[in-house]
């Protein structure tokens, strides 16, 4: 787990949320699913994450403002429904997760994790990807996506 940072910073991650609603919804019916309330509640939940989160952090946030409690296995189940989509990220060598920067699937991560503070930021850059496409070709090996994570320190913790 990060170490507390030294100072406060804002990376400012700002969801729209109506949007990202209507985007998953738009996922789910295309696949014959439903916008159940509980992926609702759980896009609500993640959008508010300034940093990644553990699925009991994330559990204990939604069931702060639900009547009914959210089971745990309820939240897996969803948290890997949206990760299926592409709208979320597990990122493995934290046990957390975070919202997608790019929405649908079949695409790629490079995710800058900040050792100091947490931040887990989702880096497009295409020419990677193609490296490790074309990597994943020269050994027959069919990728249809993949997350690599990147550890070190943002530019507001670099020590």
């Amino acid at each position: 787990m990060p170490r507390t940072a030294k100072h406060n910073h804002d990376h400012n991650h700002k969801v729209n949320i109506d949007h990202l609603i209507a985007s998953v919804q738009k996922m789910a019916n295309e696949r014959g699913e439903r916008m159940t309330d509980v992926r609702r509640d759980v896009l609500m939940a993640l959008s508010l994450l300034k940093e990644p989160r553990g699925a009991y952090q994330i559990l204990a946030d939604i069931n702060k403002k639900r009547t009914v409690k959210l089971s745990a296995m309820s939240l897996y189940r969803t948290l890997d429904f949206l990760i299926e989509i592409g709208v979320v990220i597990k990122l493995e060598s934290h046990n957390t997760y975070q919202l997608c920067g790019e929405r649908g699937h079949n695409h790629s991560h490079l995710i800058m994790i900040c050792d100091v503070c947490g931040e887990a930021r989702d880096v497009n850059d295409s020419s990677a990807s193609k490296t490790l496409l074309n990597l994943a070709r020269k050994h027959s090996h069919v990728l249809s996506h993949h997350v690599v994570e990147l550890h070190g320190s943002c530019v507001d913790c670099k020590v």
